[in-house]
């Protein structure tokens, strides 16, 4: 993400701000029963329990939980924990006229989590079109993300893997999943999902540019979700600082892309260049850069596209204190004051991505 002193304003990471969670895509029966039940987890909705339509279920996979019915304005036991969930139960209350069971509100984060990874798979859900499958991926993403931001283990890390392999698969299987990426990866209004979009927005370019393999693009895409993931070293107090950083908060600050690689170096599910695209995305081509002061010849590509990634990405998300720009005018103040940060051929195929076309 670009400095806090920079051009860019960027939203804070940590402590302040709340994941909101983001409609799934799609007029589907799944899409809406979907949003249906994000719905009813809005910390506004005060009651106990949260609806969930039963053609959701897969009782061979169903977490553990219990549910319930609803009988008048009361919750009666359905089937306990401890139970297993049969397809013959499910026909029965379909049967009954009985649409939509209930769980506890706190069991309603294991459903989400089993919802967002299982109803993702094509082989899960095949009526579910590519922009509702994108959708709910990245949900999970997001999802993900903040997990990994409040603790950056290694488990959470191979979760974070996990999801990137599950766009660049969608990406794969279907090249029009290309374009829902692209819409998808900005306008958000939250650090998490500004991890995702840059992500995402490299997956993208890595695709235009043809890289050759499946593990190429994946590489790509956890860099750019794990990109400031070393600000998570960073005092609180400096990340969600209202005003400019003085010159010890701004030293602190610029220390994330080299705590990044520091809290990454020693994973071997994370290849070296996806690390090298964390180290170095605040590298220019003009040598001022940080932490090394790397001139153009000396960036990666990976780290190439991840800055530009994140330059963008920040341009066009919704801020609390600046509203999003559209990609033509990201382009436009790129190009007018930024190129130095920037590879120009990256920069043109980011342009062709979305459409636009160069002067």
């Amino acid at each position: 993400m670009p400095g806090r002193n920079d051009p860019i304003k960027l939203c804070h990471i940590m402590g302040a701000e709340k994941i909101e969670t983001l409609p799934i895509a799609g007029d589907d029966p799944v899409s809406r029963s979907l949003n249906e039940f994000y719905q009813e987890l809005a910390p506004e909705n005060k009651e106990p329990y949260v609806g969930l339509k039963l053609h959701l279920i897969r009782p061979d996979s169903i977490p553990s939980v219990s549910f319930f019915v609803k009988r008048g304005k009361r919750y009666r036991i359905f089937r306990n924990q401890q139970e297993a969930f049969s397809a013959f139960e499910i026909k029965a209350l379909l049967d009954a006229g009985i649409e939509r069971i209930y769980l506890s509100r706190g069991d309603s984060g294991t459903i989400r989590q089993y919802l967002e990874t299982f109803l993702s798979a094509s082989s899960a859900q095949p009526q579910m079109p590519m922009e509702a499958q994108v959708s709910l991926a990245r949900s999970a993403a997001v999802r993900i993300t903040e997990e990994l931001f409040q603790d950056p283990s290694p488990e959470n890390i191979r979760k974070g893997m996990k999801a990137v392999s599950g766009f660049v698969n969608i990406l794969l299987r279907d090249p029009k999943a290309f374009y829902h990426l692209i819409r998808l990866s900005s306008h958000d209004p939250y650090t998490y999902q500004h991890s995702v979009g840059v992500g995402l927005n490299a997956i993208a370019l890595g695709k235009r540019l043809k890289l050759s393999t499946e593990q190429e693009l994946m590489d790509l895409g956890i860099a750019g979700l794990l990109h400031d993931i070393g600000k998570t070293r960073v005092r609180p107090e400096v990340i969600n600082k209202p005003g400019p950083l003085d010159k010890v908060e701004w030293d602190e600050m610029r220390q994330h892309s080299s705590w990044g690689y520091e809290l990454l170096k020693d994973n071997r599910d994370v290849s070296q260049r996806a690390k090298l695209g964390v180290l170095h995305h605040h590298e220019d081509n003009s040598g001022s850069g940080y932490p090394h002061g790397l001139t153009e010849n000396q960036i990666s590509i990976f780290a190439k596209i991840i800055t530009i990634a994140d330059i963008f990405n920040a341009l066009t998300t919704d801020r609390t204190y600046s509203k999003a720009k559209s990609p033509f005018d990201a382009f436009k103040l790129i190009q007018s004051a930024m190129m130095h940060k920037v590879d120009k051929q990256l920069f043109a195929e980011l342009v062709l991505i979305y459409g636009g076309k160069l002067d």
